[in-house]
């Protein structure tokens, strides 16, 4: 009896696993979880097609090992690192943007979650992380960034011409002003002018 129910223990097991592999292979997103060291330790096949790498291939691989690894910016360190602050804080993290670089050598961006993996005792024994695609998103935002800095260009660009232009009108008409206020004191004085000449006349003709 003993022995039947380890066999039924067994098989239940078993046939877990085969649900939980089948489920994972089905999912759309990449599915990878490594140990305390970032070492893998599993993957489903988007993941796979993205490192180039069969799952059972993979076990014992780390991010230095990957097509990505010599990144400029998003080398194998930073995806060690991001490993590092979930096993140390035993926290997750989630909308992790990283652009990775396919066994194909295609860049691509992605949008990344990694959380702790916990062993029975509850200690944090490795971690846990799924990414997207998102380079047609991200590629779509850059675009728009674009717009808007050509927009900006264009508003500060538009608005410094009218600020000449005002300064220009202001110039013009302030010496139009100034103009007729010469024109005015000219034409007092002429008159004032006039009117003492016409005085002194009358002053002779007496």
């Amino acid at each position: 009896p003993l022995l039947h129910g380890e066999e039924s223990a067994s098989a239940a097991l078993a046939a877990s696993e085969q649900m939980l592999f089948s489920l994972m292979h089905s999912l759309t997103n990449a599915v990878f979880w490594k140990d305390r060291d970032s070492c893998y330790l599993g993957c489903n096949h988007v993941f796979s097609s993205f490192a180039g790498f069969d799952s059972s291939i993979l076990l014992g691989k780390s991010d230095r090992d990957m097509p990505w690894a010599d990144d400029p910016e998003f080398n194998s360190e930073w995806f060690i690192d991001w490993d590092r602050a979930v096993l140390d804080s035993g926290e997750p993290k989630f909308g992790i943007l990283e652009r990775l670089r396919r066994a194909d050598g295609e860049e691509r961006w992605i949008e990344t979650n990694k959380v702790p993996l916990r062993g029975i005792d509850g200690d944090v024994i490795g971690v846990l992380g799924t990414f997207k695609d998102v380079t047609d998103r991200h590629q779509a935002e850059d675009e728009l960034q674009r717009t808007l800095g050509d927009l900006d260009e264009r508003v500060r660009l538009r608005t410094n011409d009218l600020l000449r232009s005002n300064e220009t009108l202001r110039r013009e008409v302030e010496f139009r002003i100034r103009l007729q206020s010469e024109e005015r004191e000219q034409r007092a004085y002429a008159e004032a002018l006039r009117d003492t000449a016409a005085a002194m006349s009358k002053t002779f003709d007496i």
